[in-house]
């Protein structure tokens, strides 16, 4: 029997409609070992909090809509205040989530931005949300072991998935601006990722059912905030603040110093005297 038909003549479409069903099949047994096998390591190492920063002003539309990615925003026309941040198109598809912390030389650096633009609305205050960890497998993620800070890593995306990426997250011995980074120096804890520039992105949206709990920086901030917007009875989750040392640098960061780091990047963008910028641009 040739390919064109199969049995009583049926048009080889039909073939193809097949063939389609045993790719997808294969595809869902492959992403349910794939979330398997993340989840366990997330149950290995203990893993509990998951972070994204946001501003404020996003908290009505986050809790509604989820938290979403820049091209899911403009494709459903929902305005919302974006982070200025190094950035490339493959990301514009994403929402960054870092494990266990926050980088807080983004905060910083963000933070710092807005107070020289002169936005200082309750409105432009700086939150993390907390998710629960089973965002890592049972949405589509993509692990890498550092940040997209300056282009210094070259996106792999093929590399980026699975257990094995999101283990690559906790590699003792990787290079560091200060050297050799070692994760029993720092007394790094098994849920610690060692860059603290490490950053999962989601693809897509993350709904709201997965947002635990909104953390400001001070209890100040939470009273601009409620004053600010009349009524926080749209946010269905305890606003608190009292750990503090989520908005603060983490114990080793000498050892990932960023001024060396934009060296690096400076120093880069030297050598290629104008050439293209690995994708990556500013955005404001």
């Amino acid at each position: 029997m040739s390919e064109e038909t199969i049995s009583h003549g049926q048009p080889s479409q039909d073939m193809e409609r097949w063939r389609e069903a045993g790719r997808r099949g294969r595809e869902l047994i492959e992403a349910k070992h794939r979330a398997a096998s993340i989840k366990k390591v997330v149950q290995d190492r203990g893993i509990k909090k998951l972070y994204h920063l946001t501003q404020a002003r996003n908290l009505d539309s986050i809790f509604e809509h989820g938290i979403l990615s820049r091209n899911e925003l403009a494709r459903r026309k929902i305005d919302a205040a974006v982070n200025s941040r190094l950035c490339c198109q493959e990301l514009a598809d994403t929402v960054s989530v870092y494990i266990s912390g926050v980088n807080f030389e983004v905060l910083h650096t963000l933070e710092q931005h807005k107070r020289e633009r002169g936005e200082t609305s309750p409105g432009d205050t700086f939150v993390l949300l907390e998710l629960d960890p089973s965002v890592l497998y049972e949405l589509n993620c993509s692990f890498f072991p550092t940040g997209a800070v300056g282009g210094l890593f070259r996106i792999k995306w093929e590399t980026s998935y699975g257990a094995q990426a999101l283990e690559s997250m906790f590699e003792d011995g990787r290079p560091s601006p200060g050297g050799g980074y070692s994760r029993t120096k720092w007394d790094l804890k098994p849920w610690e990722v060692s860059d603290p520039n490490a950053e999962v992105f989601v693809f897509g949206a993350i709904p709201p059912r997965y947002i635990m709990r909104v953390f400001f920086k001070s209890e100040e901030q939470i009273d601009e905030y409620r004053s600010w917007v009349g009524d926080d009875g749209h946010i269905p989750y305890q606003i608190v603040s009292h750990e503090a040392a989520l908005f603060e640098r983490r114990r080793d960061w000498i050892d990932w110093d960023i001024s060396s780091m934009y060296a690096a990047v400076r120093k880069e963008r030297a050598a290629r005297r104008g050439g293209k910028n690995g994708g990556f641009r500013l955005v404001d």
